[in-house]
């Protein structure tokens, strides 16, 4: 949808990168790493962090792709060719994702949303998170330059 957005229409650039993004890393980026607790039982840290390190990857591979295809299509066409590129590595990986449910055993009820709420450490957690997106999106000389190339 950044494709569509209209110059110097702010707003829309916001709501996509910041409404779309959290949707989609709430519906696929930490159910894919939560897919992979379920098959390891023992060197279950080791599987999670070759996981998360695809990300790593992703950091050094989008960025060229995506200022090399600004450069020969311009910003909405690159955009879209980089979603065409997301959408055929998600397929894939959607294809073969399998849960394995562990055993019900019975426990104590999970917590409620206030109780987690005063858990210092994943209060802690979701402020780094928001401050690290922040800076990536609006302190990024790449986003900037982007953004006027676009605007």
């Amino acid at each position: 949808m950044l494709s569509f957005a209209q110059p110097q229409q702010f707003y829309q650039v916001f709501l996509t990168q910041g409404v779309g993004v959290g949707i989609s890393v709430g519906f696929l980026a930490l159910p894919a790493v939560s897919v992979i607790s379920h098959h390891f039982e023992r060197k279950r840290a080791l599987a999670m962090g070759i996981a998360i390190s695809g990300s790593s990857c992703g950091g050094i591979v989008f960025p060229v792709l995506i200022n090399k295809t600004i450069e020969k299509y311009g910003f909405p066409r690159a955009t879209q060719i980089t979603v065409i590129v997301c959408l055929g590595l998600m397929s894939i990986s959607l294809a073969l994702m399998r849960t394995r449910p562990p055993p019900q055993v019975e426990g104590p009820e999970p917590p409620s949303v206030p109780a987690i709420l005063k858990d210092v450490p994943y209060v802690l957690a979701v402020l780094a998170s928001l401050a690290n997106l922040i800076g990536v999106l609006f302190l990024s000389k790449s986003f900037l330059l982007n953004f006027e190339i676009f605007c």
